[in-house]
């Protein structure tokens, strides 16, 4: 039987994606959620599968995602930061600024804050805005400043736990996310090293200017002032690590690492106990009397996780009706004639995720169908779905600051008032991460492993 109308629905698909999310401007789950009942509506009326199979297919989809471990992480958040570890990481990278250093240290610090807390806006919208301050008095362009600021800031968002792309990335393709954080950082050290090289070369020339570190002394004091910048306050990092390393199972290391942070948080910062739990839930606040102190601080919670649960419910809804169906068989029929081998896997995988994402503006519709195009290919090349996720993040999260009309691009336009052609030719890892992924696939040096091989 002809599946011509497989294709037409697919186009459908994207067409109320892209009008639910560019146009209309609704959170990326609803779109989602309306393309599963299309595609529910196709299957039942269309091609006559059962209703009762559809709609176990549907909840058995909704099931497995991973909600728990979204909120989970929420939580994480705002108790790392009530606790005084975001605090005191970030007070101690601003000390250590030298200006010889100045560019390789701004790409380091945002690199460790965006590992840290696996978000990039709020590294842009905090230390960012505070560099791009410092950088006027040092005679260097606001570009490269801005390029290093987002070569490290966007550096978390692929390979963090607490990073909603990569979380919901890793989620969506079912992948381990340990073994996607060793594939990432094949490519992200190599990248992350030579853009600090370049940096270096690039500022030498303006290592004699003197800088006001005002706004940065402004951080620290009022850091020093709202918390307790104790080293014991690490101790849930230190936790979370451990935890992470002994491989406990599933949300167990987030859980415990959060405990640790209540403890501190009451005897280190000495909240009360209530007041260690609500955060939990609705996120930590804080009024310091400085904005950016308070953009660092105010984030987190339960709450906080809710759109990107919804997001990842819908995401797995769809993917699941949709594989049900088949219709990714149809849509995949031209790229599996294409694809012939690993090498080509990874390069259209590449492709599609880039298309999509810079077509729509945003990443999470590329890592949507890229998997539900691609993943059957890497089953039958018993590659890890990890290489996807790497390959993903690789191409989408690195990305999107140059995709004005993304929200990734459309936040640091609005930020920072810099143009993307100013900062573009300093965003060294979106040009070296892709290319150096390719590397490793064409070399056999990020050669996956096949399904039952041993070491």
């Amino acid at each position: 039987m002809s599946r011509k109308g497989d294709i037409i629905i697919f186009a459908a698909l994207i067409a109320v994606i892209v009008t639910g999310i560019m146009i209309l401007h609704l959170p990326t789950f609803i779109p989602l959620m309306v393309c599963t009942g299309i595609v529910a509506l196709y299957a039942i009326f269309a091609l006559r599968k059962n209703t009762s199979d559809i709609l176990k297919t549907i909840a058995g989809a909704a099931l497995k995602a991973p909600w728990p471990l979204l909120l989970a992480i929420g939580a994480l958040i705002a108790s790392w930061v009530q606790c005084g570890a975001v605090p005191l990481l970030v007070a101690s990278g601003l000390r250590i600024i030298k200006v010889q250093f100045f560019l390789p240290l701004v790409l380091l610090i945002c690199s460790v804050m965006s590992a840290v807390t696996g978000s990039s806006w709020t590294t842009c919208g905090t230390l960012g805005i505070a560099f791009i301050g410092m950088t006027m008095s040092l005679g260097i362009p606001t570009g490269m400043t801005l390029g290093a600021v987002l070569c490290g800031a966007f550096f978390g968002d692929k390979i963090s736990r607490l990073s909603d792309f990569a979380v919901s990335t890793v989620s969506i393709a079912q992948a381990d996310f340990s073994r996607h954080v060793r594939l990432m950082l094949n490519s992200a050290i190599p990248s992350l090293l030579i853009s600090l090289v370049l940096f270096f070369f690039i500022g030498r020339s303006y290592a004699a200017n003197q800088a006001d570190f005002s706004s940065i002394n402004g951080i620290v004091s009022s850091l020093g002032q709202n918390f307790n910048l104790s080293p014991i306050t690490l101790i849930p990092l230190v936790v979370l690590v451990v935890t992470l390393l002994i491989k406990l199972p599933g949300i167990i290391p987030i859980v415990i690492s959060s405990l640790s942070a209540l403890i501190i948080s009451i005897t280190v910062q000495h909240y009360s106990f209530t007041e260690t739990i609500l955060p939990l839930l609705r996120g930590f606040s804080i009024q310091s009397g400085h904005n950016l102190v308070d953009s660092i601080c105010n984030r987190g919670g339960m709450l906080s996780m809710a759109k990107i649960a919804l997001l990842v419910i819908s995401a797995f809804t769809m993917g699941a009706i949709l594989k049900k169906t088949d219709i990714m068989n149809t849509v995949a029929s031209p790229v599996s004639r294409i694809v012939k081998g690993r090498l080509s896997l990874f390069a259209a995988t590449y492709l599609i995720s880039a298309a999509m994402a810079f077509a729509t503006g945003s990443g999470t519709i590329g890592v949507i169908v890229s998997y539900n195009v691609l993943s059957d290919f890497y089953d039958r090349f018993n590659i890890d779905r990890a290489f996807f996720t790497r390959t993903i993040c690789e191409m989408i999260t690195i990305q999107q600051p140059i995709v004005i009309w993304g929200s990734s691009g459309a936040f640091v336009a609005q930020c920072f008032g810099i143009g993307a052609s100013v900062y573009a030719p300093y965003y060294f890892t979106a040009y070296l991460l892709p290319l150096f992924g390719l590397l490793f696939a064409a070399i056999g040096a990020a050669k996956a492993k096949a399904k039952g091989e041993t070491k």
